[in-house]
C-alpha cells in the first residue's frame, strides 16, 4: 500500500510540475502577444497617418489644378473630361 501511495504522490508531483511549466509558457506567450499587438497598433497608426498625409496632398494638388484651370478659362464655359473628373474626386472626398 505504501508503494502505491508513493507512486501516486510522485505522479501528482509530476503533474503539478507540468502544470507550472505550462502556466509559465502560457504567461510568456500572452506577454509576447501583448507586445506584438502593441507593435501592430503602432504600425497601424503610422500607416494611417501616412495615408492621411498622402490623401491631404492629393486633395491639395486637385484644388490647385482646379483653380489653375478655372483661371485659364478666359470666359469660356467649357469643361473637359479632366476637369469633370477632378470635380468628382473633390466631391467624393467631401462626403
Amino acid at each position: 500500500m505504501l508503494t502505491l501511495q508513493l507512486d501516486t504522490n510522485s505522479r501528482l508531483s509530476d503533474r503539478v510540475d507540468n502544470i507550472r511549466i505550462l502556466k509559465d509558457l502560457l504567461e510568456r506567450t500572452a506577454a509576447a502577444l501583448e507586445r506584438e499587438i502593441t507593435n501592430l497598433n503602432e504600425a497601424k497608426q503610422n500607416v494611417e497617418y501616412a495615408l492621411d498625409q498622402r490623401v491631404g496632398l492629393a486633395n491639395h494638388v486637385n484644388v490647385e489644378n482646379l483653380v489653375a484651370r478655372e483661371g485659364r478659362r478666359d470666359g469660356d464655359i467649357v469643361e473637359d473630361v479632366v476637369e469633370v473628373e477632378l470635380h468628382k474626386v473633390m466631391m467624393d472626398r467631401d462626403d
